[in-house]
């Protein structure tokens, strides 16, 4: 008797160059990709979106949580003064001292679903994290609130590592 086996194959970062954007969809049209997660923070996603949407029936398109790259798209005072967002060792330590910037970053959270909804069309399938920031307390729950605040829940699978953060730094 077959067992029934289902993979997913999603190529994250989608948006974070036009280079990274093209194998992406070269991936989704050729059949090899199930899934993308897409960088709402970099500068060619408004543009991008259009590409990807004629995927939208084939593939689950996500948003990637970015808050470790490039410019933030709400001001961000304390995690990301010069304008640019922290790396994730600092993320990280702000998260293990509790002085994440709440406001800040729900305000950041809801900004990045908010842009992937206006540009894409509607909500995402899923989302994740660019390394792994959703695992973080706080930021967990305050991803989940945002999601509940836009009639979302339940609506939105959230991807899950399945390691523990140290082996997830570790790699």
């Amino acid at each position: 008797m077959a067992i029934g086996f289902s993979f997913c194959l999603c190529a994250d970062d989608f948006g974070l160059s036009p280079g990274v954007s093209r194998g992406i969809l070269i991936g989704l049209q050729a059949g090899r990709l199930t899934a993308t997660s897409v960088m709402t923070t970099r500068p060619s996603w408004p543009e991008a979106a259009e590409a990807l949407r004629v995927f939208q029936t084939t593939a689950d398109i996500g948003l990637h949580l970015n808050l470790t790259l490039g410019a933030p798209l709400t001001p961000m005072p304390r995690l990301a003064p010069s304008g640019t967002l922290p790396p994730i060792g600092k993320v990280m330590a702000a998260s293990g001292r509790g002085s994440l910037p709440e406001a800040e970053i729900r305000a950041e959270i809801g900004a990045q679903i908010d842009a992937f909804t206006t540009h894409f069309g509607h909500a995402p399938d899923f989302i994740d994290g660019h390394q792994h920031v959703q695992v973080l307390r706080p930021i967990r729950p305050w991803l989940f609130d945002a999601l509940e605040s836009r009639g979302l829940t339940g609506k939105v699978w959230l991807r899950n590592a399945g390691d523990r953060l140290p082996a997830l730094v570790a790699r």
